[in-house]
């Protein structure tokens, strides 16, 4: 995943996790804190404080990609580690904050992908999840929509 999508992703998740109902390991949520004070502290200009009232929400996430490659914040080699450290703690530790972010790829191989207009709603809901794709040209996702129900169990809601 390019630097800068997989900041923004982590900070949907971490915000989606921390904000949850559900009994979020602490693990996770000092390492959405670690991240969150990281870009504070950096790029005073990127603000999280939107994409945290709307986790799921494609076009905050935008914006603050926008910010942070504005800001030049993808060649941060620490902050992308924190990053793709919380992006993984969120998925083992939880899964139900991950869920709701809507297309599960295993093992694609191809020279272009593109997906759109992608719905998922109820216990497990996927958006988009990849793992062991292998794209040589653009990939272009859009329009994803994933959603599950707040009393759902799945998600500890």
């Amino acid at each position: 995943m390019e630097p800068i999508s997989a900041i923004a992703l982590s900070l949907a998740l971490g915000a989606g996790a921390a904000a949850g109902k559900a009994v979020v390991n602490e693990l996770v949520k000092d390492s959405y804190a670690a991240l969150k004070g990281l870009i504070k502290s950096r790029y005073p200009a990127v603000s999280v404080e939107q994409l945290e009232q709307a986790p799921n929400s494609k076009n905050r996430r935008a914006v603050v990609e926008e910010d942070l490659a504005n800001s030049e914040a993808g060649k941060d080699r620490e902050l992308v580690e924190a990053a793709n450290r919380l992006i993984e703690l969120v998925r083992t530790q939880a899964p139900g904050a991950a869920a709701a972010i809507g297309v599960d790829l295993k093992d694609v191989e191809a020279a272009n992908l593109r997906l759109r207009d992608i719905s998922a709603s109820g216990a497990g809901a996927t958006g988009v999840k990849a793992r062991g794709v292998r794209v040589s040209g653009d990939i272009d996702i859009s329009n994803v929509r994933a959603s599950v129900k707040p009393d759902d169990p799945a998600t500890g809601g």
